[in-house]
């Protein structure tokens, strides 16, 4: 999964620096915003549901597989209203076309993403992850090939959001296959009134966590671009895109230690203890030399990787670092 999660970020950051260096800085902006808008959407689709399910199902195998249904049942109307709120919003907040069309297709995209979170969170509460972690990669290559296939054919901008779009939906029949045909796991969306209450309630402190986590992630994006403009927006992306290439770190770490937090918290305290305390220490360990060293060469970075226009972002890249 580690080595998944780096390949996956690795390809991601050299495709938008290939966007970036084609579509200039003011397109990046909007491209950028198209992209954060609905990922601060798409949190109200999963509610923290699909952490329920890798928690539940890993504590008690058949939980797992009886909790999928009713949970892509919830998914299901909780995915519809959220993409009717987000067309509602863009259009009260009265973008122009262009940027609203971004936003349509962004959000088919957003739904895709969330139901195959959903699918590949029954395999990891499974402890299976390396179907995950060969999808990760291989969805972000293909991304990698449509875009740059747009970018040269010279198709509008909106073609770069369908190179998220296809390999999410494939990403999803993939996931539904496996579970389906090898692990015999009914996706069937359920409305079980009485289950989805008993999810619902084990749900509330996730939702909560993931809703201020997106916020709190993605509100800049918001506010910059009401404020300051795509061209600001397209500076301040590349800071951002910099930085979130290294989640992969805590990314990778969660995938693989969360499912195992939850079953030592059930059998076995001490071991808990002890995993979590190592984590923490490896992530320091990890993250502190990457923080100082991106720091100290950012101009050269920003410069060498994308063009000299993009130097004013050197700034906010290290300060969002630290």
């Amino acid at each position: 999964m580690t080595l998944a999660s780096v390949g996956q970020k690795i390809i991601s950051f050299v495709y938008f620096a290939i966007v970036a260096g084609n579509i200039g800085v003011e397109n990046t902006g909007k491209y950028f915003f198209a992209l954060s808008f609905t990922t601060i959407f798409v949190v109200f689709v999963d509610l923290g549901l699909t952490n329920v399910l890798v928690r539940e199902g890993a504590r008690f195998q058949d939980k797992g597989k009886e909790y999928a249904g009713s949970i892509l049942g919830l998914k299901l109307i909780l995915g519809l209203f959220s993409y009717a709120a987000a067309i509602i919003v863009i259009h009260l907040l009265k973008y122009p076309v262009e940027t609203r069309q971004l936003i349509y297709l962004s959000g088919i995209t957003m739904l895709f993403d969330s139901l195959h979170l959903t699918l590949y969170g029954v395999l990891r509460a499974m402890g299976h992850l390396q179907y995950e972690a060969g999808s990760i990669v291989v969805s972000q290559l293909l991304t990698l090939i449509l875009g740059t296939a747009f970018l040269q054919l010279g198709y509008p901008l909106i073609f770069l959001i369908l190179a998220f779009t296809i390999p999410s939906a494939l990403n999803a029949i993939f996931a539904g296959a496996i579970l389906i045909r090898k692990y015999r796991v009914s996706l069937i969306p359920k409305y079980d009134a009485g289950r989805a209450m008993q999810v619902a309630k084990i749900a509330v402190p996730f939702a909560i966590a993931a809703v201020l986590a997106r916020l709190y992630s993605y509100a800049d994006t918001m506010i910059l671009s009401k404020m300051a403009g795509d061209e600001a927006l397209g500076l301040y992306s590349i800071a951002y895109k910099v930085t979130f290439a290294f989640q992969f770190v805590p990314l990778a770490l969660v995938a693989a230690t969360y499912p195992r937090f939850s079953e030592y918290f059930v059998h076995n305290r001490d071991k808990l203890a002890f995993v979590f305390e190592r984590s923490v220490k490896y992530l320091l360990l990890i993250v502190a030399p990457i923080v100082i060293g991106i720091s100290l060469l950012a101009p050269d970075i920003i410069t060498s990787v994308f063009k000299p226009a993009y130097l004013p972002a050197v700034p906010a890249l290290r300060i969002l670092l630290f």
